[in-house]
């Protein structure tokens, strides 16, 4: 099992590259480091279980280096000994593990606003289309209606 996660952020005008570090203290003494013309990286470096690391980016070009924008997350605990991968369950949206599925539900009930993708139709557009389909049927009806004269 691998822990290498992917970083995104926002573009910078006239970056012609970024440098992005990642480091499990503060003060970035043992630093992960990468220049990359994307806004856009996958850590090539496996880290560990169960740790809080520190990260951060900032926008180069020939000129100068834009001040530094930090972040901080951290890994998820190493399964259990006698868990698998495929015993662990997995939420997409959040990219969280849990232990049991109904630890998954609890989560996912208590974030189900943040999903996003269960967009119900709002009732307005229900009633629209009715009123719309029933003026086609009005439309045929009237049309027989005309040519039968």
């Amino acid at each position: 099992m691998h822990l290498n996660p992917a970083f995104q952020w926002t573009g910078v005008a006239g970056a012609s590259e970024y440098e992005i570090q990642i480091a499990d203290n503060a003060n970035f003494d043992d630093i992960i480091s990468a220049l990359v013309n994307t806004t856009a990286w996958v850590s090539d470096t496996t880290l560990e279980y169960g740790t809080t690391y520190y990260w951060r980016v900032r926008a180069l070009n020939s000129n100068a280096g834009s001040d530094w924008v930090t972040g901080v997350f951290t890994t998820r605990e190493m399964p259990g000994e006698t868990a698998s991968e495929n015993q662990q369950w997995f939420d997409p949206k959040s990219g969280l593990y849990f232990e049991t599925e109904e630890d998954l539900i609890k989560y996912q009930t208590a974030h189900q606003e943040d999903l996003g993708d269960a967009v119900s139709t709002p009732a307005y557009i229900w009633v629209i289309i009715a009123v719309g389909g029933m003026l086609v049927i009005i439309m045929v009806v009237l049309i027989f209606k005309a040519r039968s004269l």
